[in-house]
């Protein structure tokens, strides 16, 4: 799987969104703020932007990894 990085300054929604549209992307990943203590209802306003105005498919992760991933599936069509 090819893949890079893209550094950009400002807002994050709008940069990850303009990322994702100047390279094509097939998909989005992120995760969640987990800067709350007992964690939150809600995403967060990054996530929620990105949920409305997503160029590519949107994965959202919400629990960090406990180890190393032995098993991935991804799904293809």
């Amino acid at each position: 799987m090819d893949w890079s990085l893209i550094l950009t300054p400002g807002e994050p929604a709008r940069a990850i969104i303009e990322a994702a549209r100047s390279t094509a992307a097939d998909l989005i990943v992120t995760g969640v703020a987990r800067n709350e203590l007992l964690g939150r209802d809600h995403p967060g306003k990054t996530v929620e932007a990105l949920i409305r105005a997503a160029v590519a498919p949107l994965l959202v992760v919400r629990n960090p990894p406990h180890g190393s991933y032995s098993d991935l599936a991804i799904p293809v069509n």
